[in-house]
Parts: structure tokens; sequence; C-alpha cells
């Protein structure tokens, strides 16, 4: 009577096959649970420093036709994946013993899947819960003092109702009116006012302006300094189209 044997060659090939298998499947699911994420994350990252610059770009061109340099400018704008619209209105008013002037502009809107960008009065805004930030990027030509004067220079958009997605859009922008507004023989304080929902971003960037003191008001924020006697506001309105 013959015994037949069973070889354990085969079983163990099996179980080796099995076991390479499970460290290489584990090997991906990790690289993909681990890295995955930074990869996205950077793009993130790279993506918003895109908006940053493009945001930069706008500015400038805002700038120049408010300087007189230009009464028309194209800004080149890629909305893949995010949303370009204009937004609610923002306000600026400079207040003196005497009077009160008052301007308006609309928000100018970047949202992207991990940023919401806002451009206002010369400052971009970006809030990101992704990142878990909110920084401001105020624009130094807004304020100037020199000596008992003070020199503003207020850039009021006109962008509402509008909105673009996708790549390869661009923001026609135009100027629709300039004033320059003076008063001399000024006694007693000027108060900045601004009302934004990002009232304590103001109040830090304005405090870094020596002769100034904020502090936040509920709905605005009020800046006031008690050595000026004469202030200059230059106040452009600028019509911005999104195509």
């Amino acid at each position: 009577m013959s015994q037949y044997q069973t070889s354990d060659r085969g079983a163990s090939d099996v179980i080796s096959y099995i076991l390479i298998f499970s460290v290489i499947i584990t090997s991906v699911g990790l690289a993909y649970a681990y890295v995955e994420p930074e990869i996205t994350e950077r793009a993130s990252y790279e993506r918003d420093v895109g908006v940053q610059k493009m945001l930069s770009l706008y500015h400038e061109d805002i700038l120049a036709i408010h300087e007189g340099s230009s009464l028309t400018q194209q800004t080149a704008i890629d909305s893949t994946d995010s949303t370009l619209s204009g937004g609610d209105r923002s306000t600026f008013r400079v207040v003196t013993p005497a009077n009160t002037y008052e301007f308006g502009s609309d928000k100018v809107l970047y949202e992207t899947p991990s940023s919401n960008f806002t451009y206002e009065f010369g400052s971009i805004i970006q809030d990101s819960e992704q990142f878990n930030t909110t920084n401001m990027v105020l624009s130094e030509e807004l304020l100037y003092k020199n000596n008992d004067q003070l020199f503003m220079s207020i850039y009021g958009v006109d962008a509402a109702g509008r909105s673009v997605t996708g790549s390869s859009r661009q923001i026609d922008s135009r100027k629709i009116d300039s004033e320059v507004y003076e008063e001399s023989g000024i006694s007693g304080d000027v108060k900045i006012q601004v009302l934004t929902p990002y009232n304590q971003l103001w109040i830090d960037k304005f405090s870094e302006y020596s002769y100034l003191t904020c502090t936040d008001e509920g709905t605005y924020i009020e800046c006031t300094t008690d050595d000026i006697t004469n202030v200059q506001i230059k106040h452009t309105t600028i019509q911005s189209d999104f195509r």
C-alpha cells in the first residue's frame, strides 16, 4: 500500500506571494494616505501664491489708472477651478471737525477651493480655512504723512454683478472719474473709518502708522490722529469688467 505525501513547497510559494502583495498594497496605501494630502496641499499653496501675484498685478494696474499714467488696463487672470466676482461694497470715511468725506468700493473676490481672496481699497486679504490663516497686504500708497499734512489715495472699484470662471480670463479696467479733496486749517482730531468685515486686519495694518490710534467700533474700525492740520484726498472711481 502506497502513501501519498503532499509537498509544502506549493503552499509556501502561495503564502510568499500573498505576503509580498500584502506588503505592496500596504505600502501603496500608506503612500497615498500620507503623500497624496501633502501633494494636494502643495498644489493648493502654489495656486494661492499664483492668485496673490495676479491680484498684485491687478492692483498695479488700478494704481496706474489712479495715478494718471493710463486710462485703461487689462489684467490677465486664470480662474481655473475658482471664481472671480464683484462683491459687496466697503466704505472708507475721512472725518474732520468740519467735514466728512465718504467713498465706496466694491470688493473684488477670488475664491479658490482652499482660500478666499478679497481686494478692497488697495489691500489684498487672504482668508484660508485649509491653511488656518488670515492675512492682509496693504498698499503703501494708501496713506502718507509729511509733518502736519496727511495724504490719502482711495481707489473705488465698480465691479458689482460680474463673475467669471475658467482659464484665459482678463479684467478690463477703466477710469470713470477722479477728484482731489483738500482741507486746510484743521484744528482737532482727524478720523479714518473703514466699514469692512475684516476689522482686526485693518486695525493691525493701520496700527503700523505711529501717528494713528485705532479701535474696533463693531461695524467699522476707527483710527484717529491729532497732529494733522492739512488733508489731501485723491479719489478715483474705476470700473472693472471680468471677461
